[in-house]
């Protein structure tokens, strides 16, 4: 049987903070949009605590083709969108491409979030869990609960680049390979926001969007192994928030693992 690397790491169209998008973080639902959902933001590791749990990969000339259109969050319906009528000629393309950057990865996620991120009962993260997870008796019937899982995604690793460009795709039809790629990251330096240059006779790029500091670009998920809990008389919502593996769910994005 022929295997294949998963593409788990999605890619943003704006790079985040990597204060604000963190390594452990939790969020409900969207990681596509993980700071504007619901989410948990666990404390940026530094110094030993990073190097004790995660792998830091330095990279360089980081340049990675984004189909705006080809990525699509843990909900969506492709059937739905064929409905919609967004076609090809629709969407938007660009190329991501960063001289310097880092691969950082947990090593243990879930002993990690175990026992680091859910260690103290009456942290933050606990709290979050016990909201997301327990339902009334209503709720829990009328909403169908009792039947679904819920999506809650464990931010695993990323990749955070420095000096990254966004290449705005203005050519119709082309081929990325690495004789191309070369030719970008050569001619790419020192272009200004706005400014343009071509590849070849085809390929015709301008730098639509410059960010100078380390940023997240990319972020891998891991979906927690949870169940909604019916809080009763007898059940309290603490019972929602024990330790949790993690399934051999990942985001699905369009850059290996």
């Amino acid at each position: 049987m022929r295997t294949t690397e998963k593409k788990t790491f999605f890619v943003y169209s704006q790079g985040t903070s990597p204060r604000v998008l963190t390594l452990g973080s939790l969020v409900l639902e969207d990681y596509v949009n993980p700071t504007l959902t619901r989410h948990y933001c666990h404390p940026p590791l530094t110094g030993k605590t990073l190097e004790n749990a995660a792998t830091v990969t330095p990279i360089k000339d980081f340049l990675f083709y984004k189909d705006m259109g080809l990525q699509l969050g843990p909900n969506i319906d492709v059937a739905e969108i064929a409905k919609a009528g967004i076609g090809w000629k629709r969407r938007r393309e660009s190329i991501l491409h960063s001289p310097i950057g880092k691969k950082i990865e947990l090593i243990k996620p879930e002993e990690f979030l175990n026992n680091v991120i859910l260690a103290d009962p009456t942290s933050e993260a606990h709290q979050a869990l016990q909201l997301w997870l327990t339902a009334g008796s209503s709720e829990y019937y009328t909403h169908g609960k009792f039947f679904r899982t819920p999506d809650i995604w464990m931010l695993t690793g990323y990749y955070i680049l420095e000096n990254a460009r966004v290449l705005d795709v203005e050519s119709a039809d082309y081929n990325l390979n690495a004789e191309i790629s070369s030719a970008i990251v050569t001619a790419v330096s020192g272009v200004p926001v706005g400014g343009g240059f071509t590849i070849g006779k085809d390929l015709q790029l301008k730098v639509g969007m410059l960010v100078e500091e380390a940023h997240v670009w990319a972020a891998q998920y891991q979906k927690l192994d949870a169940e909604y809990v019916r809080v009763t008389g007898e059940t309290t919502a603490s019972a929602a928030t024990n330790q949790f593996p993690l399934l051999d769910t990942f985001s699905k994005g369009q850059v290996r693992a």
